[in-house]
């Protein structure tokens, strides 16, 4: 899974049913899975997030490389 553009305050994003995205912290490197399913026949999303432990070490890791 790769890493979206940078975004920037303010920016926006849009995010596609049922795939997953990764978003990072440009300042911390904290890594979170973000999903979205959509419910049919309602206007009912679920969002869901989740950290991503082995990401956020990786990215940390390169961070103190840079």
């Amino acid at each position: 899974m790769k890493y979206p553009k940078a975004l920037h305050d303010g920016d926006s994003f849009e995010l596609r049913d049922g795939v997953p995205m990764k978003h990072v912290c440009c300042d911390c490197g904290l890594v979170h899975i973000w999903d979205v399913k959509h419910t049919k026949g309602t206007r009912i999303t679920v969002v869901t997030t989740q950290r991503d432990n082995r990401a956020t070490a990786q990215r940390r890791r390169y961070m103190k490389g840079d």
